[in-house]
């Protein structure tokens, strides 16, 4: 029997259902987490033979993490592999994939430290993220990329799915969830959790939901998603749900116009300076407006003592530890006092703020990124610029049986 062949006997069941191979094993999805409902989407995906799989995460995994865990590793292997959750499951989940030539990349890091490429690169984007700010970031990133992002979470038993396609005159995740907050890490999202009362997955609704949502993402890739648009909730124990319409909010903070030309590349990179940027993006196109990926704070309060410090960084690397260095954070307190301004969130080629010397990859404008922009006389001309990036800047890829790589815990 040849591989082809092989392939088509070992998925038998799948075609049966209706499924196309073909499909999935070009296809490349990114899954942005892998706490207890991203290991169990990841295994879903790699089972049905999605060729392509990209795991991001920037936490480690913790005992308690031990019963709603697939992929947690074993002593052996936290010897070789460590404790952080992307590596372990990408090395994890490489052998268990069902396509005939697999491909498993992972990062370790926050997904808007990776930027644009990872989801330039995908297919598909999945959301299985704890904390409202990567939601946020990631939904945005995915309008700018016409990417879909499916994005599922839960309290409890208590399921929640929901679909937004790809096209920005969709409704998205901030026609619902305007607000950017929410904690930064895993650990910090567990104790704000246990302070309001939110109840954490357990492995029965994190496998349950991990299956909707890998469902959806298959169905999409067949173009035969029936979910895009709406959200849908379950109580795994009751089996009662509803599905809803999500509607577009005119107030919507996010991204519901982009140019339908292609994007210009710009030939400046990451580490030239925010001015550079500038002086190439009016030499391409005249006067123009850009949008920051993040709104970039250069100024705030701490959170702890109120005393003002030199931040200027993105505003969510600001939300990781909003605190000065005498508080425990790792932000300049300044000797004088003075104000605060408001995050920027644009920046403009006829004003040129005074941005200290900030390159763009201080402000979050990373190899890859597509910046929305606004052109013309009166600047009500849609555009985007592209800085220039491969994804192989971003991911470690591994090799179908090369032995893990040690890696300190």
């Amino acid at each position: 029997m040849d591989v082809l062949a092989e392939t088509l006997e070992l998925h038998s069941r799948a075609i049966a259902a209706g499924y196309r191979p073909e499909i999935l094993f070009g296809a490349k999805a990114l899954v942005v987490g892998a706490g207890a409902l991203g290991q169990n989407l990841v295994l879903d995906l790699a089972l049905g033979g999605v060729g392509h799989l990209f795991v991001v995460d920037l936490d480690h995994f913790e005992n308690h993490n031990v019963t709603r865990s697939p992929f947690y590793p074993t002593p052996l292997e936290i010897e070789t592999v460590g404790l952080s959750k992307a590596r372990v499951v990408a090395h994890k989940a490489l052998p268990v994939m069902t396509a005939p030539q697999p491909r498993m990349l992972y990062a370790i890091d926050p997904i808007q430290e990776l930027g644009d490429l990872a989801i330039a690169w995908a297919d598909v984007v999945f959301s299985a993220v704890d904390n409202a700010a990567a939601r946020a970031y990631l939904a945005e990133r995915c309008r700018m990329h016409r990417k879909p992002m499916i994005e599922a979470g839960f309290h409890g038993a208590s399921l929640k799915l929901a679909v937004f396609g790809s096209d920005p005159a969709e409704p998205c995740y901030r026609c619902v969830n305007p607000q950017r907050t929410g904690a930064f890490s895993c650990e910090m999202y567990a104790l704000e959790a246990e302070g309001s009362g939110v109840v954490p997955a357990v492995q029965n609704g994190a496998a349950v939901l991990a299956g909707l949502q890998a469902e959806q993402g298959i169905t999409w890739l067949h173009d035969t998603c029936s979910l895009r648009g709406h959200t849908a909730r379950l109580e795994i124990r009751t089996l009662a749900g509803q599905v809803s319409k999500i509607m577009i909010n005119p107030e919507c903070p996010g991204v519901h116009e982009l140019s339908s030309s292609e994007p210009r590349e710009v030939s400046v990179g990451p580490n030239s300076t925010l001015d550079d940027l500038l002086d190439e993006v009016e030499r391409l196109a005249g006067p123009t407006v850009l949008k920051l990926p993040d709104p970039l704070v250069l100024r705030i309060w701490c959170t702890n003592c109120l005393q003002l410090v030199d931040a200027r960084v993105p505003e969510w690397q600001w939300m990781a530890a909003p605190r000065c260095e005498h508080c425990g954070g790792p932000f300049r307190r300044l000797p004088e006092d003075g104000h605060a301004p408001e995050p920027m969130t644009l920046l403009d080629t006829r004003l040129r703020a005074n941005t200290g010397g900030l390159t763009c990859m201080q402000a979050g404008i990373t190899p890859g990124t597509l910046l929305q922009a606004w052109t013309g006389p009166e600047l009500e001309q849609p555009a985007t610029f592209r800085m220039p990036g491969t994804i192989q800047e971003v991911a470690i890829e591994l090799s179908p049986g090369s032995p893990p790589r040690a890696a300190r815990i």
